[in-house]
């Protein structure tokens, strides 16, 4: 609900097919940010650069006691 932070690098590019990957953090209401996300993201563009499809996985970051 406080804010977010977020790291994402291009894995690959296919012609019109983008694949992305990166993690996220949320702040929680007392400012900490809370466990990490792991994302996937699978992108299709048109001939306009505009977005035509998109896929996204996440797991959650397992924590150490899990």
């Amino acid at each position: 609900p406080d804010g977010w932070e977020a790291r994402y690098d291009v894995l690959a590019i296919d012609g019109e097919i983008h694949v992305a990957s990166g993690e996220t953090r949320y702040r929680g209401e007392d400012g900490a940010f809370g466990p990490r996300y792991a994302n996937v993201f699978v992108c299709r563009f048109d001939a306009d650069g505009r977005c035509t499809d998109f896929t996204e996985w996440w797991t959650l970051e397992r924590s150490a006691e899990d």
